[in-house]
């Protein structure tokens, strides 16, 4: 059985979000600038700022995807892949110990808007027999809720996170 899952890293959304908006409004009111600087006319204008609209949002799609992750397991390793970045594969022969934990967080916010958002980051820490520890973070789905961890239920909720299930299945397919 192979286990695939895509994420988003905790901590990488924010200033890509940012290049988004700098590289789709940047690309037209560029091109709009340089055109009318060349004196050309207004269908012309028009025109090649939609081109360069429709080509801003293509890069700034592009832009975007580069925040997402994945990985891959299957019977004998999983596979932690990101655009721009190099794969790792990490064999289960050559893990020691796998540990997930998650932990609250909160946004910074304004006074007036009763403070930032609560969150929880879903942490998988690996590490392997020659000392290596791989530590991969993600935001979970989950918003915070204090009368479902009163009753116990955001515990039956971490253990369907993406990394405890990852954990499992490497448990399951490890060689003893």
């Amino acid at each position: 059985m192979e286990l695939r899952e895509s994420y988003i890293p905790y901590g990488t959304s924010r200033p890509i979000c940012l290049w988004i908006v700098v590289v789709v409004l940047g690309c037209p009111f560029l091109s709009l600038a340089l055109m009318s600087m060349a004196g050309k006319s207004a269908p012309t204008l028009l025109t090649v700022f939609f081109i360069s609209y429709v080509v801003g949002i293509l890069i700034g799609k592009k832009i975007d995807r580069c925040k997402d992750a994945a990985y891959t397991a299957d019977k004998y390793s999983v596979t932690f892949s990101q655009i721009y970045k190099k794969s790792e594969t990490i064999y289960f022969s050559d893990i020691d110990t796998v540990t997930v934990y998650n932990q609250r967080k909160r946004t910074k916010g304004s006074y007036r808007s009763g403070g930032g958002r609560s969150f929880y980051v879903e942490t998988l820490v690996i590490l392997t027999l020659d000392g290596e520890e791989h530590i991969y973070k993600m935001e979970m789905d989950l918003k915070p809720n204090a009368r479902m961890e009163a009753m116990g239920i955001m515990d039956k909720m971490f253990e369907m996170g993406k990394f405890s299930v990852l954990k499992k299945h490497i448990e399951a397919n490890e060689v003893l």
